[in-house]
């Protein structure tokens, strides 16, 4: 099977705001499929920096998980083979696999999402936590996407080297990076029409089902 090429700007080896910058530009070089980008990118930059309902990093957990953290005041991630339910986890060969990719020490790192007004990703847990703003730390890195991804095509099946330049691609950092990583991926759906209006951004971000302090 012939693979698809990864998209030069996305893929590119530039900060992201320089990425979005150039993406952004060959969307205005026809202006007829973009006639609601600016307004587009201002509401979502509005939406993604507000204070009280913008991002948030959420963790999902099971309810035996949530109940033991709950009730130790610890959180393990798998390396550090919590017992849940009554039965000792470990990690799988895929985790293993996708933090080798990341060049993560996983012991040592802990995974949550991005989220904006929404409970995460029901997959890992029906209950969802809120990180407090503060506590995130600005140099937090994050990846566009979910990480095991990387096992999948187009990500997956790479050299050594094309891989490590994929990950550094799609990575970032809380602070200096998030808001653009976010722009790019939205305005690539939204070009030719509005994102949202401003009652539907209020109900869009209106629960949380818990926060941590």
């Amino acid at each position: 099977m012939k693979r698809l090429p990864l998209d030069a700007v996305y893929f590119g080896n530039r900060t992201w705001r320089q990425r979005l910058r150039e993406g952004l530009k060959r969307v205005r070089s026809n202006a007829s499929d973009a006639p609601f980008i600016d307004g587009n990118i201002a509401i979502i930059r509005r939406i993604l920096m507000h204070t009280d309902t913008g991002l948030r990093m959420v963790i999902n957990i099971g309810a035996d998980a949530l109940l033991s953290f709950l009730t130790t005041g610890g959180y393990k991630n798998i390396y550090e083979e919590p017992v849940i339910g009554g039965k000792r986890h470990t990690p799988t060969p895929e985790r293993v696999a996708v933090d080798t990719l990341l060049g993560l020490d996983g012991p040592q790192t802990y995974f949550g999402a991005v989220a904006l007004g929404g409970t995460g990703v029901r997959f890992y847990g029906e209950y969802c936590m809120v990180i407090k703003p503060s506590r995130v730390d600005a140099a937090t890195s994050v990846f566009d996407r979910d990480s095991y991804d990387l096992l999948l095509p187009p990500l997956a099946g790479w050299s050594a080297s094309r891989t490590k330049k994929i990950v550094g691609a799609l990575s970032g950092k809380w602070s200096d990076d998030l808001a653009e990583m976010l722009i790019m991926k939205m305005c690539s759906r939204s070009e030719s029409r509005p994102v949202v209006s401003r009652s539907n951004w209020r109900r869009r971000t209106s629960s949380y089902a818990m926060s941590l302090k």
